[in-house]
C-alpha cells in the first residue's frame, strides 16, 4: 500500500513540473504546422564586407525554408540554417521564409534585405565618376580567338596584334553606365566585324547565303539596350547584355539571345570575357581607351 502512494506521489510532481515548463504550447505538436511567430531568424552584414548578409534561422525543434529574390528576378532558395549571400548591387530585394516540422509547412514569412551600396568590383568595369570607353587590346597577342572547350585559352585561333586592322573591329568603343537602366553604349561607326555563322543574320541582304569566311557588314546600335554583372555560386563574375546585344564581335547567332559572357579578367585597364557556344569557347580581351 505504501509503495502505490509512493508511485502516485511521483507521478503527481511529474505532472506538476511538466504543467510548469514554460515552453509548453509554444512550440507545434505533432500534426500541426508551424506558425509564422515560430520563426526566428537574422540578417547580418560582415563586418568586412558589408555588400555579404549572413542569414541564421534561430528557432528549435523546426528547419526553415528560404526564399530570396535576387536583382535579375532570378529566386535563390535552400533550406539551410546558416548561409551567406554577397550582393553585387544596392537596393532592397525581396525575400520569405516558412518553417517546416512533422505538422507540416508554415505559411510564408515576407521581410527585406536591405544593401546600402553597389559593390566595388562593378566600377572597375563602368568608371565610378567618369564613364570608362573600353577599346580592343588589339595590340595583344589573342585579342580576339577561339579554342577548344576544356580550355581557358584560344589554341585553336588566335588573331595576332592588330591582325584585324581596317575590318571594323577596332574602331568601336564599348560603355557600361550606371545610369537608372544600366544602358550599354556600343559605338560602332557605322559597321561590326561578324563570325561566318552570323553573317546571314546580320546582314541577310548582303549575304542571303550565308558566309565562308568573317565579314564586316552595316551595324546602328538598336535602342534600349542594357547590360548586367552578376556571380554565380562559386564566385564566377559573368556579364549579360540585353536586346540582342554583345561586346562588339559577334561570334554566333547564338550570342544574340540574352547570353553570359564570363569574365575571366577584370582591372583598371583590362577586361577579359570568355564565351562558351555549343562545342567552342570565344575569348575577348578589351583595354580602357585612353
Amino acid at each position: 500500500m505504501k509503495a502505490k502512494k509512493y508511485i502516485l506521489g511521483l507521478l503527481g510532481m511529474a505532472l506538476l513540473f511538466t504543467g510548469c515548463d514554460p515552453e509548453v504550447g509554444s512550440k507545434p505538436s505533432i500534426g500541426d504546422a508551424p506558425s509564422v511567430d515560430d520563426i526566428k531568424f537574422t540578417m547580418t552584414p560582415s563586418a568586412e564586407d558589408p555588400n555579404t548578409i549572413q542569414f541564421d534561422f534561430t528557432s528549435d525543434l523546426i528547419s526553415p525554408y528560404w526564399a530570396i529574390t535576387k536583382l535579375d528576378g532570378s529566386v535563390m532558395s535552400t533550406n539551410k540554417r546558416s548561409f551567406s549571400l554577397k550582393y553585387m548591387w544596392a537596393g532592397e530585394y525581396d525575400g520569405s521564409i516558412q518553417a517546416y516540422g512533422r505538422g507540416g509547412l508554415s505559411e510564408p514569412k515576407s521581410f527585406k534585405v536591405s544593401v546600402a551600396n553597389n559593390d566595388p568590383i562593378i566600377y572597375l568595369l563602368t568608371g565610378k565618376d567618369t564613364p570608362k570607353v573600353w577599346i580592343w587590346d588589339s595590340s595583344v597577342q589573342g585579342h580576339l580567338g577561339c579554342g577548344e572547350p576544356s580550355t581557358t585559352t584560344p589554341n585553336w585561333w588566335s588573331a595576332g596584334p592588330n591582325e584585324l586592322k581596317g575590318r571594323g573591329i577596332y574602331d568601336d568603343e564599348l560603355t557600361f553606365n550606371l545610369n537608372a537602366t544600366r544602358s550599354y553604349s556600343l559605338k560602332a561607326n557605322n559597321d561590326i566585324y561578324v563570325n561566318e555563322s552570323a553573317a546571314q543574320t546580320m546582314a541577310p541582304d548582303l549575304y542571303p547565303n550565308g558566309s565562308t569566311v568573317a565579314v564586316t557588314v552595316p551595324y546602328t546600335q538598336p535602342a534600349g539596350q542594357t547590360w548586367f554583372m552578376d556571380r554565380d555560386a562559386d564566385g564566377k563574375l559573368y556579364l549579360t547584355f540585353s536586346g540582342k546585344g554583345f561586346p562588339s564581335y559577334v561570334a554566333s547567332p547564338d550570342v544574340l539571345g540574352n547570353v553570359r559572357y564570363e569574365i575571366l579578367e577584370l582591372t583598371e585597364t583590362t577586361l577579359q570575357l570568355q564565351w562558351k557556344g555549343s562545342g567552342i569557347n570565344w575569348y575577348m580581351r578589351f583595354k580602357v581607351k585612353q
